[in-house]
């Protein structure tokens, strides 16, 4: 799914003709390696969170709160200096050739999750029941990184992931 967001990082790397393929392998191994860190973050989360609502009836009760949250932590992190930051580092191209492939593939990963967790975690805890949502979500995290006007379009996303969670306090039934 993060794939189409390697392909200008991937023509990047042409400068090893001879060995473009490997060059390129090892990119996408150390890319992975940082998203596969991060999904064991979350898979541990989500085990913690199914414990303390297992645990604390009033949440088991009320789990829309929990997507409300989701949502809100989401809104206020599209917002955030620090979003726009990461964004910014996942734009540019390493130029340091002495680098290896898998390292700059891994370092190009964590700037990706460090710009983007927030709608990853909404995929994750929302997204899996609605596939519409899930392309949406992926095509933003996408659209806000190659698009000139990314900043914009990551704002426009965290002001409607904080007026859904609003509406999921407000209207329970939403």
């Amino acid at each position: 799914m993060m794939l189409p967001a390697l392909f200008r990082q991937l023509l990047s790397l042409a400068h090893h003709l001879s060995r473009y393929w490997s060059t390129q392998a090892l990119f996408i191994a150390g890319y992975a390696a940082s998203w596969t860190m991060f999904a064991c973050a979350a898979f541990v989360g989500d085990t913690l969170l199914h414990n303390l609502v297992n645990q604390w009836r009033w949440l088991y009760l009320h789990p829309l709160w929990i997507t409300a949250l989701l949502f809100l932590l989401a809104g206020i992190f599209q917002w955030s200096p620090i979003k726009w930051h990461c964004l910014l580092h996942t734009r540019c191209y390493e130029q340091n050739t002495t680098v290896p492939p898998w390292r700059r593939g891994y370092r190009y990963g964590l700037w990706c999750v460090s710009s983007n967790w927030a709608l990853m975690l909404l995929m994750v805890g929302v997204g899996m029941r609605n596939l519409l949502a899930l392309a949406i979500l992926a095509l933003v995290m996408w659209l806000e990184r190659e698009l000139p006007q990314g900043k914009m379009l990551s704002c426009c996303a965290g002001s409607a992931c904080l007026l859904y969670a609003l509406l999921i306090l407000s209207l329970p039934l939403f």
